[in-house]
């Protein structure tokens, strides 16, 4: 757990809600300000009553103390923000697995088998790709940024729209969606309709943006944070070479395995991996491969595919339709 972002001091839970973080931080602003609103809207008695049975429960649970001895402090001070913010969270937790299997019968109607494996993998990926730092908008992300992915492979852009506006809110690099929609779409559909959506984006963008960054324009920080010389020190050129060449070796192999197979949706996501390995290098931190959680759904798809598709176990009779298989072709 990062204990709502507490781990890191410039973005701490009480900062991120208050609107008192570190730039790039104070701009996410999707979590922090929903939980906000639904506190405003909800009764003092009402936030002291919940906060208070909740406590109370935490306190009293032999599970939580035995299984989960950090949970109770977690909720020491603020309790009921913390606790609407921790249900906002898995609530996206919780949409994200359903948009991945949405995203994955879509592009793999005829095997069964991806439809249940992707939101699995997916979930292993949260944590994977994660490790200690999971902040308020993490997870959020992956929830939207799939749901983008479904809607922009569906071509339903009312949906669309609102939700990349409110990825907009919550981390700036959901502009990569709109590069993905604009690298997918362009001579998939009408080009007048097409551009019209492209430069809506752009505005939408913009104009959150612009808000964001006049709102927190007297926080401490930046607009990104430059980590180069760790990235490069500790991670690029700390590990060992073997090591890198056999990662880079199995990502590769779990990516591309079976290439003619994997949805050509997904093959164009593979473009996406070179602007946010300069992201990671230049603005991430070692190790902190959750920068790359605005493309997750896509890679986990084509891995989902390399593992289930190619080994063979969707076209096990369990995933196969009819009876034991018998009606399948």
């Amino acid at each position: 757990s990062s204990r709502l972002g507490d781990t890191y001091d410039r973005m701490e839970f009480a900062a991120m809600v208050s609107g008192t973080a570190w730039k790039p931080f104070a701009y996410r602003v999707l979590i922090p300000r929903t939980t906000l609103l639904i506190a405003d809207v909800t009764p003092k008695p009402w936030q002291k009553s919940i906060g208070n049975n909740f406590k109370g429960w935490l306190e009293s649970s032999k599970f939580t103390k035995r299984a989960l001895p950090w949970l109770a402090p977690l909720y020491e001070q603020d309790t009921y923000l913390r606790l609407v913010a921790s249900l906002l969270v898995y609530g996206c937790l919780w949409g994200y697995i359903v948009a991945m299997y949405w995203l994955a019968k879509h592009l793999f109607p005829a095997e069964q088998a991806i439809h249940y494996f992707a939101p699995i993998f997916g979930m292993f990926a949260v944590t994977s790709f994660s490790w200690k730092w999971i902040y308020l908008y993490d997870i959020p992300v992956l929830c939207l940024s799939a749901a983008c992915y479904w809607c922009i492979a569906t071509k339903r852009f009312l949906p669309y729209i609102a939700l990349f506006t409110l990825a907009c809110l919550n981390k700036e690099s959901c502009i990569f969606i709109l590069f993905f929609f604009a690298l997918w779409l362009f001579g998939r559909m009408d080009m007048k309709l097409f551009l019209a959506l492209v430069i809506l984006q752009c505005v939408i963008y913009l104009a959150v943006r612009s808000l964001l960054y006049n709102a927190f324009l007297a926080n401490p920080g930046w607009l990104l944070e430059v980590n180069i010389h760790k990235v490069l020190g500790r991670d690029i050129f700390g590990k060992s070479r073997y090591f890198q060449l056999v990662a880079i070796s199995v990502i590769f192999f779990m990516l591309t395995f079976r290439w003619n197979e994997k949805p050509a949706f997904l093959k164009y996501g593979l473009w996406l991996l070179i602007p946010f390995y300069y992201i990671y290098v230049k603005h991430g931190f070692p190790g902190e491969y959750r920068v790359f959680h605005d493309i997750m759904p896509l890679m986990v798809l084509l891995l989902t595919h390399t593992l289930i598709s190619g080994t063979g176990i969707s076209q096990s009779p369990v995933f196969l339709p009819g009876k034991n298989g018998k009606d399948a072709p």
